[in-house]
Parts: C-alpha cells; sequence; structure tokens
C-alpha cells in the first residue's frame, strides 16, 4: 500500500471498469475499521490508519520490517483513490458513503502531525522505499527514517483539500474544514535542491543512496497528485529534473516510474 495497491486501480474508471473499482472501495471501508484500532494503540490517535503491508484479514500495523513496514500515510492515499472515483462518477449517494472514511483518515493525520516553530510535520517518516546519507559526529551513515518526507506533506495536502471540499459539497463538517484549512497553511512547503536542482525527497537536502531508486516518491504531487503544475513554472520544472536525474541513474525499471 505503498504504491501497488493504489496503481492498479489508477485505469478503472478511465477505461470504462468502474464496476471494478467497487471491491477496492468496500475493501478499504473495511480496512478503515481494523485501522482504528491500530491508530489508537499504536499512535495514541484518533481515526483509522494502516501502513506498508495489508491483506483480507484486516492487517493494519507495521510488518515486514521497521524501515518499509512503517508507512502510515497508505491511509490517506487509499482514501485520494476513493475521491478520484467519485470525481469521475459524481455519484453523491457514493461520496456519502466514503465521507467516514475520509473523515477519519483526516482526524489520524491531525492527532499524528507535530507543530514545531509553527510548521506542521509528520514524524518520524520516511520516503518509499528509499535511503539517503546524513553525517552524524564526522561519520557518514545512511538511513530511511527523517522527518516530513516530501510525499507526506503532498499526499496530506490532497486529503485535506479533497475532505474540505467534500464537506462543502454535503453540507457538513464545517469544524472540520476550519481545522483543515488551518492545517493546510502550516504543512511544510516543498523544497528545490541547491545540489541537483531537483525536488528534494526529505526535508533537508539529503543525498539519495540510490539516484535511480524505483519510487519517485517525492513527484507524488505530480502525479497521481495534483499539487506540482505549470502555475508554478520553478517546481514544475524542478519535477522535470527530476525525473532526468532519475533516469540518467538507470531509474524507470516498474510502473511506478
Amino acid at each position: 500500500t505503498n504504491i501497488n495497491l493504489q496503481m492498479n486501480y489508477w485505469c478503472a474508471d478511465n477505461t470504462n471498469m468502474s464496476e471494478a473499482f467497487l471491491p477496492f472501495s468496500n475493501y478499504v471501508k473495511k480496512l478503515s475499521e481494523f485501522g482504528r484500532e491500530t491508530s489508537q494503540k499504536l499512535f495514541g490517535a484518533k481515526g483509522w490508519v494502516c501502513n506498508h503491508t495489508s491483506d483480507i484479514f484486516g492487517r493494519t500495523g507495521v510488518h515486514d520490517s521497521v524501515g518499509c513496514g512503517f508507512f502510515p500515510m497508505a491511509g490517506p492515499w487509499l482514501c485520494l483513490n476513493l475521491w478520484d472515483h467519485y470525481e469521475f462518477t459524481q455519484e453523491r449517494a457514493y461520496l456519502e458513503e466514503i465521507f467516514p472514511v475520509l473523515k477519519g483518515s483526516c482526524e489520524f493525520l491531525l492527532d499524528f502531525l507535530t507543530e514545531k516553530d509553527g510548521v506542521l510535520h509528520t514524524a518520524p517518516s520516511n520516503s518509499p522505499e528509499n535511503w539517503f546519507y546524513y553525517t552524524e559526529n564526522g561519520e557518514r551513515k545512511s538511513g530511511m527514517f527523517a522527518y516530513s518526507a516530501t510525499m507526506d506533506s503532498q499526499i496530506i495536502r490532497e486529503l485535506f483539500f479533497k475532505t474540505s471540499f467534500a464537506c462543502t459539497l454535503l453540507g457538513r463538517g464545517r469544524e472540520l474544514v476550519k481545522v483543515l484549512e488551518a492545517a493546510l497553511s502550516k504543512l511544510p512547503p516543498l523544497r528545490i535542491s541547491e545540489k541537483y536542482g531537483t525536488i528534494c525527497e526529505w526535508i533537508k537536502d539529503y543525498e539519495e543512496c540510490e539516484p535511480g531508486h524505483r519510487h519517485i516518491s517525492h513527484l507524488f504531487g505530480l502525479y497521481p497528485g495534483e499539487t506540482i503544475n505549470k502555475s508554478e513554472p520553478e517546481i514544475f520544472g524542478a519535477a522535470k529534473k527530476t525525473i532526468e536525474r532519475r533516469l540518467s541513474h538507470g531509474g524507470a525499471a516498474t510502473g511506478w516510474s
């Protein structure tokens, strides 16, 4: 659920197979029920969460490994697929059906986010499934965990905006809208690498361990998201350079790429 499940349903609606999306939708609704316990017990948070791996039995905790297995952005990302289906069908009844799922995911994020110097951060945070180099006490080391990986704020921005819009469409959740709008104004902005002119993958301009990594997580806002576009030429240009850098180091070996 750090790309695979979502990606396999991107084409359902626009290839005239909307009925094939319904099992996915039902699955996420059920997953959100299991995820409430994980949110409460693992994070001490409201709402629901799932991580890197799931199954039909409701697996929502951290599995397989700590590094890759921890990915609380999976739930918000799954919600964005649900929203896309609504946008395509424009079925109000469906929006009513998925609204509690969207709201529950937002509730988790609002509890999970930590404010520092007026900015809301995710911590801990990783950028699936890449590693970065850093220096500690003069020694060069590598790691996966930082805070506020670029992908996190992009996913959160998309979900908060779209859930706020859903509240308006359905005529409910006025207080939630206020909270979401306040949180949106405090999310970290995108940064451009001073080294390469690319979009920074992490909150700091770390050097990635795999420049040709198969994931391009920090371009979530370009696709499948909508926040990186031609309205901001500098950011849009940096996104192009990000793709060029990945390709020049042997990237694009997977469907995600």
